[in-house]
């Protein structure tokens, strides 16, 4: 399990959003509640929270940019198959 005490404070906010993805993954608990949230402003804001209430350091912009990013990945991958 990732520990997110373990984060540098210099680590970017796209590096610790990656962690505490990681850190997600890792409980089932947050990955539930996440997956729960139907409206994408609200899952934003729950992310950025629980984020922070773990010592993770992002922003929307952040969760925004990796979002498109992964739909992206996903999407060029559907087109292939």
């Amino acid at each position: 399990m990732t520990d997110p005490s373990s984060h540098e404070e210099q680590d970017s906010g796209d590096d610790q959003l990656d962690q505490f993805c990681g850190f997600v993954l890792d409980t089932v608990e947050l990955h539930d509640d996440l997956r729960a949230m139907a409206d994408i402003d609200q899952f934003i804001a729950l992310v950025i929270r629980m984020g922070q209430e773990r010592g993770f350091c992002f922003a929307a912009d952040d969760v925004w940019t990796a979002m498109r990013t992964t739909s992206r990945v996903f999407n060029a991958r559907s087109t292939i198959s």
